[in-house]
């Protein structure tokens, strides 16, 4: 039983590192995106 107890751990786990990848991944993504948006009103402006 305690294998089994550890293998479903180690689900979880994964689980939670592919949603931690995703958070990472989208939160560059609006990084990258207010950055571009931000400089381009700045030249517009100039």
């Amino acid at each position: 039983m305690n294998t089994k107890n550890n293998q479903g751990n180690l689900v979880e786990l994964n689980i939670s590192g592919t949603q931690a990848l995703l958070v990472i991944l989208v939160y560059g993504i609006l990084f990258l995106a207010i950055s571009l948006l931000l400089t381009w009103k700045k030249d517009i402006k100039e």
